[in-house]
């Protein structure tokens, strides 16, 4: 009996704890989440030391039961529960700790000089920079068709976002695929940043992570292949060093 009111104890504070961590859950209060994972621990600790003394008494009243077997089984699934939930609390803690930094960034490519390798029209590569989404660069249909951005100095890079063109049929879109992301801090030291094999969709909005950090000054996205060139915007997200 005592084993049997522990385990709903224990069943009742798990259901407890469970809701109040997803209520907890707060992007703005990441000091409050990591108290109540530490509440948590303790409070798991507090529950295993009570049902090893309850187990304990009932060794020394008689053999185990099969009765008893599940008990204790049940309290193991329970335990491995808590642990889970607690790990899972833990990183999302960690995520959301790594989003914050994004607070940092700025973006740096907006009406910056661009060029590409061939113009469509007078689809030209200043369109990409020009903080719009409804209007598109276009280069012709030519083998590496290529757009360059050049940032003015140095920036440390971590993102690079990109808006296909939102107009056009399906295949139109799907024009947008193995595409080379380079960075760098001169034209003959471009460093891949990211490579999106695609075909991507009409408006699709693509985000690309630099890792490592990198120092450039430059920014060129490459078709490999034979193809158009189009994409609506580009934005580089990069440390933001003016405090600095």
């Amino acid at each position: 009996m005592m084993v049997k009111t522990l385990l709903i104890q224990c069943s009742l504070l798990f259901i407890i704890l469970f809701i109040q961590n997803v209520l907890a859950f707060d992007l703005g209060v990441c000091g409050n989440l990591e108290a109540k994972i530490d509440q948590n621990a303790k409070i798991l600790h507090e529950i295993l030391g009570k049902l090893t003394a309850g187990n304990i008494i009932i060794s020394v009243i008689g053999p185990k039961s099969l009765a008893l077997d599940r008990v204790e089984s049940k309290l193991n699934e329970t335990t491995a529960i808590l642990n889970r939930h607690n790990g899972i609390l833990h990183e999302l803690l960690e995520a959301v700790q790594r989003d914050n930094r994004t607070i940092n960034l700025r973006e740096v490519a907006n009406g910056k000089p661009a060029e590409q390798s061939s113009v469509q029209g007078e689809l030209s590569a200043s369109r990409a920079v020009d903080g719009s989404v409804n209007t598109f660069m276009h280069t012709l249909k030519e083998q590496s068709p290529y757009w360059i951005v050049d940032l003015g100095k140095n920036y440390q890079i971590k993102r690079i976002e990109i808006f296909n063109r939102n107009v056009g049929s399906k295949s139109t879109g799907e024009r947008l695929h193995d595409l080379d992301i380079t960075v760098g801090p001169s034209h003959n030291k471009m460093h891949l940043c990211a490579h999106y094999v695609g075909p991507a969709q009409l408006g699709a909005h693509l985000i690309f992570e630099c890792e490592p950090d990198e120092n450039a000054r430059y920014v060129k996205l490459m078709i490999k292949g034979t193809e158009y060139l189009h994409v609506a915007e580009i934005k580089v997200y990069a440390v933001d060093d003016r405090s600095s």
